[in-house]
């Protein structure tokens, strides 16, 4: 019963000129902020991925391989640094500027291009871990 209310009550309040207009771009700008907080914990992972890769060479006696793992770590580390400084858009209901739904869907879809690369480069590292040379061109 709950879940009709709640239905009900979100189908009046999408009838609210504006309104649900406004509903579809919060969902779009917390999607926003829920990639961009998952890629920033990524990107965390892939750096202590790295940073064990590193420790395991320096283990092996190679001291090459941790100078080389240093510019792929600094440029994650800037990519995790200009997530978190990131400022989300945010109007009011009542806020005098529009925002463009399609901005919105844009933004989310760099989000969710970046999680997949971040995928891709954690795997890279991932495989290394495991024994794998790691490929330094395809980190590049």
């Amino acid at each position: 019963m709950t879940e009709d209310k709640g239905s009900l009550l979100k189908d009046l309040a999408k009838l609210i000129p504006g309104y649900g207009a406004y509903v579809d771009q919060e969902s779009r700008r917390n999607d926003d902020r829920l990639a961009r907080e998952f890629l920033k914990e990524r990107l965390g992972d892939c750096k202590d991925n790295l940073n064990r890769y590193a420790k395991k060479a320096l283990s092996a006696g190679d001291f090459e391989l941790p100078v080389k793992v240093e510019p792929i770590h600094s440029e994650l580390d800037r990519a995790q640094s200009r997530l978190m400084a990131a400022v989300e858009g945010y109007a009011g209901w009542f806020g005098h500027r529009d925002v463009d739904a399609s901005v919105l869907k844009e933004a989310l879809d760099v989000d969710q291009n970046m999680v997949s690369l971040v995928d891709q480069i954690d795997a890279i590292v991932q495989k290394a871990i495991e024994g794998a040379e790691l490929s330094f061109d395809e980190l590049t």
